[in-house]
Formats: structure tokens, C-alpha cells, sequence
């Protein structure tokens, strides 16, 4: 079944089921992140999603810039994945993951499963 990015969630489009992605769980992490140009640690993951999270980082992203993302949740496997900036308001950025990258996502989703319920956020963005 193919999801489509929409901001109507719930409705189906062709038969197709519609996620609005907005609306997927995040979770409140501390993660370290490296990104081209960045030093390891000099960037920190805040509330991830399976689609998306924030970033807090002291160097400045442009709306629309590709990054890629290299982090190891704890206990979990190397991530490396191209997102792409949705918002800057420095010093948090807030990413999209890019599609068809299915093992990064499969690692962060194993990763996201393993987490309390207690790390849910409520009305974040990423």
C-alpha cells in the first residue's frame, strides 16, 4: 500500500492510504549527529520521527538545503541518510528524510520501536 504525503490524514487517494506526515509519532532524543562540514558531536538530534527530526547545530542551513546525516542511536546500528531542510531557525533546524533509502529507515525504525512510550513528544516538530 504507498503512502502519499498529504496534510488530510485519514482520507484515501486512489485507493492509496494517505499519512499525513505531520502527524508521525516523534520521540525525545539526544542523539549526536555528523554532518558534512560538521565535526562529530557538534550537532545533537532532538525529537525523531520515522520521518524527520530536529536538529540543533551551531552551523547555519539554507530551506530546501540536502544534508546527510550520519548518527548511531544508542544500541542500535549506523544511520547515514539524506534529508533534506524543511526549517532554519538557528540554532535548530528541522529535516525530512528523503524516500528510498529503505535500510537507513529500517535501522531507525527498529531503533524508534525500542523506545518508551515515554519519550513520546506531544505536538513536536521536526
Amino acid at each position: 500500500m504507498a503512502l502519499v504525503k498529504t496534510s488530510t490524514a485519514g482520507k484515501t487517494n486512489e485507493g492509496r492510504a494517505v499519512l499525513d506526515w505531520h502527524k508521525s509519532a516523534r520521540y525525545n532524543v539526544r542523539i549526536p549527529v555528523s554532518m558534512p562540514g560538521l565535526g562529530r558531536g557538534e550537532a545533537m538530534i532532538h525529537n525523531l520521527s520515522p520521518r524527520g527530526c530536529a536538529i540543533e547545530s551551531m552551523s547555519s542551513h539554507l530551506q530546501h538545503e540536502d544534508v546527510i546525516l550520519r548518527f548511531v542511536p544508542p544500541g542500535g546500528e549506523e544511520v547515514n541518510i539524506l534529508a533534506q531542510v524543511r526549517w532554519a531557525s538557528w540554532p535548530f533546524v528541522g529535516v525530512e528524510f528523503c524516500p528510498g533509502q529503505e535500510e537507513a529507515q529500517r535501522r531507525m525504525a527498529m531503533y524508534l520501536e525500542r523506545l518508551p512510550r515515554c519519550q513520546l513528544l506531544d505536538g513536536a516538530m521536526y
